[in-house]
């Protein structure tokens, strides 16, 4: 039998990162607002500590939460075996959102892209 938190789910993920927000504010006696720069901080270390691998295909697609009310933007570059790596998740859906992925690569990134998978609105 499969655990609810098994499967994937932008909900259970959700609900996991706001119990442990919740825990180490209490813990540390500091607000939601210092846990998410806590966060934030954590992701930009932990992408400027990625190996660098060339970006020849990417994927791009929207992917909708709260009951399609609200998207986000996701762009992954795949290696040569297929795998995916997330680089960039964007708020909202569209141009605007995927801009800003694209704005911080240099032109030879872009121009060392050969193929993109697109799947948005």
């Amino acid at each position: 039998m499969e655990k609810p938190w098994e499967g994937e789910s932008v909900q259970l993920d959700k609900q996991a990162m706001e119990v442990l927000a919740k825990e180490a504010s209490e813990i540390m006696n500091v607000s939601w607002d210092q846990i998410d720069a806590i966060k934030s901080r954590a992701v930009r270390r932990g992408m400027a500590r990625r190996e660098s691998i060339a970006m020849k295909r990417v994927y791009i697609g929207e992917k909708s939460y709260r009951r399609r009310r609200k998207y986000v933007t996701c762009v992954a570059r795949l290696d040569e075996a297929g795998k995916a790596r997330i680089d960039y998740i964007g708020d909202g859906k569209g141009e605007k959102a995927r801009d800003g992925f694209f704005s911080a690569l240099s032109e030879e990134e872009v121009a060392g892209i050969e193929a993109a998978c697109v799947d948005m609105s």
